[in-house]
């Protein structure tokens, strides 16, 4: 029998505690691979149950805010003039009363507001026209893609962009 002097000893202890340490971290992630197919279930059923509540809120959010815009604007009108040489060439006017602030009468008050060019409509306007009122959409443009009205105010606001005006 031959004695190890300790400086093997030291070198075989090292050499066990990196094989321990490696073998420790191939039963743990051997561990979680076996929990893992339960684990995917559980996140699964919990990423689907936040995408629902995440469906609601927006949709709840969307509401709010339609209400909202709705709530600030009243008797909107779109006229047209010379429809007849299509909508780019058309002229259009949209009325509608807003609320304002009225610092005399210390109140918000209908005011009148007047656009005589469809790009130059506040965004929140445009978005009312589309979501909540398509049907007072000039016949020319929503004619360039019946029946949704978002398409064809883009393609409208596409074709002045290219100038084809």
């Amino acid at each position: 029998m031959t004695d190890q002097t300790s400086a093997e000893l030291r070198a075989a202890l090292a050499t066990n505690a990196v094989a321990l340490k490696k073998a420790t971290e191939d039963a743990a992630l051997y561990d979680r691979l076996k929990a893992a197919s339960s684990e995917v279930r559980r996140l699964k059923q919990e990423g689907d149950a936040l995408l629902s509540k995440m469906q609601e809120a927006q949709g709840r959010e969307y509401a709010a805010e339609r209400a909202a815009v709705a709530a600030r604007i009243r008797n909107l009108r779109i006229t047209t003039a010379n429809a007849e040489r299509g909508p780019l060439q058309a002229s259009y006017s949209v009325d509608w009363e807003g609320l304002a602030y009225d610092s005399n009468q210390h109140c918000s008050v209908w005011m009148p507001c007047n656009v005589t060019r469809l790009s130059s409509l506040p965004q929140d306007i445009l978005v009312h026209i589309i979501r909540s009122e398509p049907e007072k959409l000039p016949q020319c443009i929503a004619e360039l893609a019946p029946g949704n009205p978002e398409e064809a105010l883009d393609r409208y606001f596409v074709a002045l962009r290219r100038g084809y005006l």
